[in-house]
């Protein structure tokens, strides 16, 4: 079965200076803009997305909210993990292992640079960086559990401001 997944770092944020904590910070108007033109892009290309992760950060867990909302995927079955925050790429393939099989395309709301670092260990690609609301698509043909270096093909790279 082919699989696909989308690592979406979080849209963009207000500076972290009027909040007590990283995890507090909200997305600005930019960022909800560029989500909702995210969303737009993944309905638009008939994309069926069965399962949502977020970070439990306020600003990942935010990002998550609206693209369900454009994709018209229950809010409530968004699975929120504070792991996901992590800078740790390893801790992101753990629990993509432990994703059922019954999901076939899988977003992951997360942070960089683990998202970059995991796009980078499942695709061999190079990426440096991603921008705030980037989306980067692997597509494998393994179990999730079966996840390994190299075994994505990397698909496809968005990002609101792009032009298609």
């Amino acid at each position: 079965m082919t699989r696909h997944l989308f690592i979406l770092r979080h849209a963009q944020t207000h500076g972290s200076q009027h909040y007590n904590s990283d995890k507090e910070r909200e997305l600005n108007q930019e960022g909800i803009l560029e989500t909702a033109q995210t969303g737009k892009f993944l309905k638009a290309s008939h994309y069926n997305i069965n399962l949502i992760m977020a970070s439990d950060a306020e600003r990942a867990t935010a990002t998550a909210h609206l693209i369900a909302s454009e994709i018209s995927y229950p809010i409530n079955n968004i699975k929120l993990n504070e792991k996901i925050y992590s800078d740790n790429f390893q801790e992101l393939i753990k629990l993509l292992h432990g994703i059922p099989d019954s999901a076939s395309q899988v977003l992951l709301v997360g942070h960089y640079p683990a998202i970059v670092d995991l796009t980078n260990y499942l695709s061999h690609s190079q990426k440096t960086n991603m921008k705030t609301c980037e989306l980067n698509i692997l597509t494998f043909h393994q179990s999730w559990a079966e996840l390994n270096a190299g075994c994505a093909e990397y698909s496809f790279n968005y990002h609101p401001t792009d032009k298609l």
